[in-house]
C-alpha cells in the first residue's frame, strides 16, 4: 500500500510538472455572457423498442442513445468558474425509411464548471428532459408513447481547444417513466461546443 501511495504521489508530481511546462492556450474569455452551440453523440440506456426485419437484420432504440443538438448561453463568473444553461433536441431513430421509430426529448440543462487547468474544466449539473416520447410511422402505423423524465444529473469534462471551441465528454444519469414501466436513460456522450 505504501508503495502504491508513493507511486501515485510521483505520478501526480510528474503530471503537474508537465502541465506547467506545456504551452498555455490563449487567455480564456473575460467574465460575462456569451452564447454557445453544441453537437453530441450519446450511447447507453435500456432498450425501448427492438425491431427484427424479414431479412434477418434488427435495430434497437435505447433510452440513452442518439444525437443531441443544443444551444444556450454561459456566464463566466471569473477565469475559473462559469455557469452554462442550454436547451437541446435529443433524438434516436431507426434507419429504415418505411418503418420509422424514434425516441425524442428536449433536454434542459444547467451546469456549473470549474477550470482545473487553463484549458480543462470539470462540471456538474442538472438535466430535465421535456416532452419525451416514442413515436412510430410507416408500416407500423402511427403510434405515440409519452414518458415522464426524472431530474437527471450530469458530470462533464471539457477540453478547450481554443477559447471558442471545446470538446466534451460527459456522463448523464436519468430515468424515463412510461405507462409500462421505468427505463434507465443513463448514457455517455462525446461532443463539441462552439462559443460566440
Amino acid at each position: 500500500m505504501k508503495k502504491f501511495i508513493a507511486a501515485a504521489v510521483l505520478c501526480s508530481g510528474a503530471f503537474a510538472a508537465s502541465a506547467q511546462s506545456a504551452t498555455p492556450i490563449p487567455t480564456l474569455e473575460p467574465a460575462g455572457w456569451r452564447g454557445l452551440m453544441g453537437l453530441e453523440v450519446t450511447g447507453g440506456g435500456d432498450p425501448l423498442v427492438s425491431l427484427r426485419y424479414t431479412d434477418g437484420t434488427s435495430s434497437t432504440v435505447r433510452a440513452g442513445e442518439g444525437l443531441v443538438v443544443r444551444g444556450g448561453a454561459e456566464y463566466r463568473v471569473n477565469a475559473q468558474i462559469r455557469v452554462t444553461g442550454t436547451l437541446g433536441y435529443h433524438i434516436k431513430r431507426t434507419p429504415e425509411a418505411d418503418v420509422e421509430v424514434h425516441f425524442s426529448r428536449f433536454p434542459l440543462e444547467l451546469i456549473s464548471s470549474f477550470a482545473v487547468q487553463p484549458n480543462f474544466e470539470i462540471g456538474v449539473g442538472l438535466r430535465k428532459a421535456l416532452h419525451a416520447g416514442v413515436r412510430s410511422s410507416g408500416r407500423l402505423g402511427a403510434y405515440t408513447a409519452n414518458a415522464q423524465s426524472s431530474l437527471g444529473t450530469i458530470v462533464q469534462a471539457e477540453w478547450l481547444v481554443s477559447p471558442k471551441i471545446g470538446v466534451t465528454l460527459r456522463y448523464v444519469r436519468e430515468n424515463y417513466e412510461f405507462s409500462d414501466g421505468k427505463f434507465s436513460g443513463d448514457h455517455i456522450g462525446l461532443g463539441f461546443n462552439a462559443y460566440f
